[in-house]
């Protein structure tokens, strides 16, 4: 029963706003009451529609929302204003010019512009998401490369035959990792992959490693060249 009272309250104002239409609009033509009632529903349900529903979804971490409040308050903010404004001039200031065709016609062209500006905040919204998942896949894509190389690490660790130089290479590599930037270059997305590739069959090479030393010490010395290469790639 709790999730109905809103729409209850809803309904409640709904109704009185009608009837407080109804009882202080009977100088005016039916057509144009029933226009402004119309457009005075469409202000009372924007608005309340606004406190019903939260405009910030806390559950998504992209917070599309964000980008998509300042755009839709724009544009209803400034619906509203003109929109009651519109009413005050023709049907108390200037009645002589308040015919039905011109009110009609003014309430469509701005009932028109807050249909657009709901497709411009929704629109703002889908970038702001669009953007956050792109990052988020080149966080993952470094996120992959640490682990990858820590887990190589914590191998080599393990093993007392490998030579101290080795390791200490090894090391470097993760700690040049802490230096690299999340980027959505092309190039910089081929160097992760190829260092991932070439850590992983270094990972491989240490099942034999007497008889891969060298070519675990090539594949290190690629790995650095890799990461000295992503340095100087950031976003496009």
């Amino acid at each position: 029963m709790q999730n109905y009272k809103p729409y209850l309250i809803l309904i409640i104002g709904e109704i009185l706003l009608i009837l407080t239409f109804l009882h202080f609009g009977h100088g005016l033509q039916q057509d144009i009451l029933v226009l402004n009632i119309i457009v005075s529903s469409v202000i009372y349900l924007m608005l309340f529609s606004s406190f019903l529903f939260p405009l910030i979804n806390l559950k998504d971490k992209a917070q599309s929302d964000i980008g998509f409040i300042g755009v839709n308050w724009f544009f209803s903010a400034g619906y509203t204003l003109v929109a009651i404004a519109i009413m005050v001039y023709f049907n108390l200031l200037h009645k002589e010019t308040g015919r039905f065709e011109n009110q009609l016609l003014v309430h469509a062209i701005l009932f028109f512009l807050l249909l657009i500006g709901g497709f411009m905040s929704r629109k703002t919204a889908d970038k702001v998401s669009e953007v956050y998942q792109e990052q988020k896949i080149e966080r993952n894509q470094l996120d992959e490369l640490r682990k990858t190389t820590k887990n190589l690490v914590l191998r080599s660790e393990l093993m007392s035959d490998l030579s101290p130089e080795f390791k200490y290479n090894l090391n470097r590599l993760l700690e040049d990792i802490r230096y690299l930037s999340p980027s959505n270059n092309l190039d910089a997305n081929q160097l992760d992959e190829k260092y991932i590739e070439t850590i992983r069959r270094i990972d491989d090479m240490l099942y034999n490693k007497e008889n891969n030393k060298e070519n675990m010490d090539v594949a290190l010395k690629q790995c650095a060249q890799f990461l000295k290469e992503r340095k100087q790639l950031y976003s496009n």
